[in-house]
């Protein structure tokens, strides 16, 4: 990516067994972006590359928590927005720790900070529950799962509006809308049953998952939903193969 050298210069690194120069090419651009001199893509690529490197690279990974740690502190004393030079609103720093807890393992990191969100900074909680979702439920805190969990039933109807003009694997260079929309039903059902079944009500469960499936405009819908509630990631993966096969670049 000629336009992130950064990340060409640090992925290169890390596939030449050249750890420690990977290391201050990740920290160089993540303390740039720290300061707002940065954009989204080059903390997309930032997070992506030191996921990389923590791996295989055991300082990296402690530099990984030092920098969630930092980040978690700037969170929990009000200071939630990470500005970017081309980005408005701002980034959260929630989610961003977050994501550095996903690629950490530290699931239990990311509920403990939700919880104390929740009670001291209710707004900023609300906004971030559906990407704390997983460390809720990771966490067998069912009940708060059940009370932050949307009912997937209320995007029914303008899923199936959009099935009907929508392909779920676009051809061509088509932004997949119809197949991200299904991926988030899913979602969203999945964890509300996970929710219901922890806290004991499995029938309402399996009925809200049946009603949800039966609902489904056609039955290309009810499959990759089914595939989606056995397999998160499933329809994202579907997709990255179907573009692999079908995508062409851009002409210059």
């Amino acid at each position: 990516m000629d336009e992130l050298p950064e990340f060409s210069g640090a992925m290169a690194a890390i596939d030449e067994g050249r750890y420690d120069m990977a290391l201050d090419a990740v920290l160089a651009a993540f303390e740039r972006i720290d300061s707002g001199h940065s954009s989204r893509p080059r903390l997309f690529f930032t997070m992506f590359a030191w996921g990389q490197l923590s791996a295989c690279y055991r300082p990296a990974r402690a530099a990984l928590m030092e920098a969630r740690n930092a980040q978690l502190r700037r969170v929990l004393d009000g200071d939630d927005e990470l500005a970017l030079e081309d980005e408005r609103p701002a980034q959260s720093r929630a989610m961003l720790v977050i994501d550095m807890n996903q690629t950490l393992g530290d699931l239990q990191s990311s509920y403990d900070m939700f919880v104390a969100l929740h009670q001291q900074q209710p707004e900023l909680a609300r906004r971030i529950a559906f990407v704390a979702m997983p460390a809720i439920l990771e966490a067998g805190d069912f009940a708060l799962a059940e009370q932050l969990a949307p009912d997937p039933m209320r995007s029914l109807a303008s899923l199936n509006l959009n099935a009907a003009h929508l392909p779920l694997l676009p051809p061509e260079r088509q932004a997949p809308r119809l197949a991200l929309d299904l991926s988030s039903f899913a979602r969203e059902l999945r964890e509300r049953a996970q929710a219901l079944r922890g806290l004991g009500r499995a029938p309402q469960a399996d009925a809200l998952c049946q009603a949800a499936l039966e609902g489904l405009a056609n039955d290309e819908l009810r499959r990759l939903a089914r595939l989606e509630l056995d397999d998160a990631g499933a329809i994202h993966r579907i997709l990255a193969e179907h573009q692999e096969r079908h995508w062409r670049p851009a002409p210059d």
